[in-house]
């Protein structure tokens, strides 16, 4: 699932098919931080090209990257 697509900008989700947490790649070419709608879903930094702090999950410095675990569905 695409959640971010803009010029210098993707993000998407790969989905667990055993249904447990997803992972979001985020990728920024841009030289401005960049940030994913994640739609409400709790996400936590695993990797990236820095350590990005939790409440930060879903913006990418510029010119970085990042891993999360996302949640299947927003709280409810």
């Amino acid at each position: 699932e695409v959640l971010a697509l803009r010029n210098e900008f993707l993000a998407y989700r790969v989905l667990n098919p055993g249904g447990g947490t997803d992972l979001a790649v985020l990728l920024n070419l841009s030289a401005e931080p960049a940030t994913a709608d994640l739609h409400g879903r709790p996400a936590q930094h695993l990797l990236g090209s820095d350590n990005a702090p939790a409440e930060t999950a879903g913006t990418v410095a510029g010119h970085g990257w990042a891993i999360l675990e996302l949640a299947r569905e927003a709280p409810g």
